[in-house]
Formats: C-alpha cells, structure tokens, sequence
C-alpha cells in the first residue's frame, strides 16, 4: 500500500492512504503511532490506522464515508504552497504560478479562487518573518521595505 505524508493548515502531520487522510491520535509506548479518519467529527467515522518506523502494521479499519483522492491531493497542493511560500522570496503570483503549473485538471478543479491562494501565500509570509525591532530612540534608520 503507498502512503505519504503532508502538513496539515497548522503543521501537524497527515497521512495520507487511498484516498483517506489520518491525523495524530496517539503513539504508544514503543515506537507505534495511531491515527484517526479526519472524517472523525464530521463524518463520525471510527477508522484509524497504526503505523510503525514508516510501514503500516495495523490496516485500516472500515470508513463510514468514500475517499476522496482528489480532496487529498488539493490538501498536499496547499500544503506545498505554504512551504515554498514560507522558503522562497519570488513573487506571491509566480509562487502560485509554479505550483499551478503541474496540477492536473481535476485539482484545479478542487483548487480556491486565484485570490484566496494568494492570501494564503502572504498570510504564510507574514507569519514566518521576523517582525521589526521597535526604536529605542528618535534616531533611527528606516527599513527599505516599509519606506515610501
């Protein structure tokens, strides 16, 4: 079974397995991790998953809903998108640019409006730079980037 594993919006991981996505439910005494159906709350769907070192040792249970493989890929898209926004200094337009430019026609069928990716890039970017340093005096130096 081919599995991967992504970021989710706030950071944790997700896994990701026929079209199923699983988050961070518990790990066990030894190196054994528990998953949960994202589906958990909204669908009421009991399924999980263990994995150990990068293989599945448990199979998952049964799902109360269908996969949706293509949900999944529009989630690893924006995961993606957050990373290069977060790693790269080119433009928000050619950041979405690159990404777009490899996504089948399915996924940007899945994929927000141009403007909500692009709030997403920036949203990303402001919350990886480090803010100003505030003056400690009258005497100061203004920063290009805030300079008119």
């Amino acid at each position: 079974m081919a599995f991967s594993i992504s970021k989710s919006q706030k950071g944790s991981e997700v896994f990701c397995l026929n079209g199923h996505q699983y988050l961070f439910m518990r790990k066990s005494g030894d190196s054994k991790i528990w998953w949960r159906c994202r589906q958990y709350w909204k669908c009421k769907c009991k399924s999980t998953l263990a994995t150990e070192d990068e293989r599945i040792v448990e199979a998952p249970t049964e799902h109360s809903h269908p996969g949706d493989p293509v949900a999944v890929m529009a989630d690893k898209f924006r995961a993606q998108l957050r990373q290069v926004a977060s790693t790269t200094n080119t433009s928000t337009r050619n950041v979405i640019g690159q990404q777009v430019a490899d996504a089948s026609n399915e996924l940007l069928q899945r994929l927000p409006r141009k403007s909500a990716l692009e709030q997403t890039v920036k949203r990303k970017r402001r919350r990886t730079e480090e803010p100003l340093a505030n003056p400690v005096s009258l005497n100061f130096d203004m920063p290009r980037s805030i300079s008119i």
